[in-house]
């Protein structure tokens, strides 16, 4: 037989011509949505943690780059369309994944894991909407449905949806069926703090729209009084890095310079540490290089002539980098904040004093450090004063939780104005701090028609001054 023949011959064996460019040692069809879960966390955590010092921190003066000008601009308060463009790419990559969890799970009847997708789709589109503003919401992630330029839905639309699927994920928990555990390294398998977790992300989210739905209040108190939320640290939702591949912390193999040297701890967290004596500022910073040592912070908004040589500031411990700690979605300490504004302003029952110092001692612990004895009687940490007082006490300890929290302090900043901010002598923007990102290049160029129409709404411009829906 010529060759040719054998060939023909080889060929009619295949199902498909495709077949033979396959390789055999890789999974072209998922059939367990466990198996999806574990890289979901982990974009969605490595995500998250990138987003808390590019975005996060230097905007609400954690850190600050304190040599290089790039996108460290943001202190400045100026935002690039590349400002935002990683988390946004990242985040709709990892939606496509979720959907698919959705979908496996549905055809399998796997209520936890169904109940746990919906809870990371929740929580994936109230991050991308809370920056961003309206996007792609009910048409994205559907390509295989020929829809190639999704319309961008309203805020209000986007969280009016999310909210209603964790209600419905909420109920889906079932303690009766296991959990592959080695598919789950958040919570190994455990379904009560996959539910607490879920309606915990409820709590905040009911709190941030609760000036806008008259219902909402109602409906978080009514999560705090029968369902289950976040009762310890022991329950916070941080991703966990094991430091062995896949599950490296993303830091770990940075250049020292990137992760620490080129970036100044900012004046605002330095003082404000330094003088209530905070063991946090010891776990987190360097100390100064230079003559008397101790820790010394740089101004936020700095004029773009100035540097600030390594070592001549205070900067990211290098023990950060390889941390299991620094990649939080939600945390217990999150949940008693709340609380105590709550209960400040006779939401729920209880002590506010109290709901206040459960947060503080939590966060502590999170970062596995001891309460100094006096710190909750020292002032600037004791819970006195007026109401207003009292909340500008809240919100800044929920502020110092909130470092590596991805962009939650920034949100909350823009729901309550606090903590009061030092301005920069070089920031631009009228001096007004920006309360959203622009949509990343590649949005106008791969789905101009509906850019348009969302930038049309805010005045034909992609302004980051138009306020959130809520």
């Amino acid at each position: 037989m010529c060759i040719i023949g054998v060939l023909i011959l080889g060929l009619a064996g295949c199902d498909k011509f495709e077949d033979l460019n396959k390789d055999p040692n890789k999974i072209y069809q998922i059939k367990q949505s466990s198996s999806l879960l574990n890289p979901i966390l982990y974009r969605l955590g490595s995500t998250n943690l990138s987003n808390a010092r590019s975005i996060g921190h230097t905007l609400m003066q954690y850190a600050v780059s304190g040599q290089y000008e790039n996108d460290s601009e943001l202190h400045r308060y100026v935002v690039l369309n590349s400002t935002g463009s990683g988390y946004w790419g990242n985040s709709y990559s990892n939606l496509t994944n979720i959907e698919d969890m959705i979908n496996i799970a549905q055809d399998n009847d796997e209520s936890n894991y169904l109940a746990i997708a919906l809870t990371l789709r929740a929580y994936t589109y109230s991050m991308l909407t809370d920056l961003f503003g309206d996007v792609p919401f009910s048409e994205a992630n559907k390509g295989e449905e020929g829809i190639l330029q999704p319309k961008f839905d309203s805020q209000q639309e986007i969280y009016t949806a999310i909210l209603a699927d964790l209600k419905t994920a909420a109920g889906l928990f079932d303690m009766q069926k296991t959990m592959n555990a080695g598919g789950d390294v958040l919570y190994r398998g455990d379904v009560l703090r996959w539910q607490k977790f879920c309606n915990s992300l409820r709590i905040r989210l009911l709190l941030r729209v609760s000036s806008k739905v008259s219902t909402a209040k109602a409906e978080l108190v009514s999560i705090l009084n029968t369902e289950p939320v976040f009762s310890s640290a022991d329950d916070d939702a941080i991703l966990r890095y094991t430091n062995i591949s896949p599950f490296d912390n993303p830091y770990l193999s940075e250049r020292l310079l990137n992760f620490s040297d080129q970036w100044g701890f900012c004046t605002f967290l330095v003082d404000g540490f330094k003088a209530i004596s905070d063991p946090r500022l010891v776990a987190w910073g360097t100390i100064y290089k230079g003559e008397g040592g101790g820790y010394v912070g740089i101004p936020s908004g700095y004029p773009q002539s100035v540097r600030y040589p390594v070592g001549e500031m205070t900067s990211y411990l290098t023990s950060l980098q390889s941390s299991d700690l620094v990649s939080a979605f939600v945390t217990y300490s999150e949940i008693c904040f709340i609380k105590a504004e709550l209960a400040l302003n006779g939401d729920i029952s209880g002590s506010a004093q109290e709901f206040y110092e459960d947060g503080i001692r939590a966060s502590m612990e999170r970062w596995k450090l001891n309460m100094p004895t006096e710190y909750l009687n020292m002032p600037g940490v004791k819970f006195e004063g007026t109401d207003e007082e009292k909340m500008e006490l809240i919100m800044l300890q929920k502020y110092y939780n909130f470092f590596f929290n991805d962009s939650q302090a920034w949100f909350e900043k823009r729901r309550t104005g606090l903590p009061k901010l030092p301005l920069g002598e070089a920031v631009q923007n009228g001096g007004v701090m920006p309360v959203r990102l622009k949509y990343p290049t590649s949005v106008m160029s791969y789905n101009e028609a509906s850019y348009n129409k969302a930038i049309e709404k805010m005045g034909n411009t992609d302004d980051i001054n138009y306020r959130a829906w809520w």
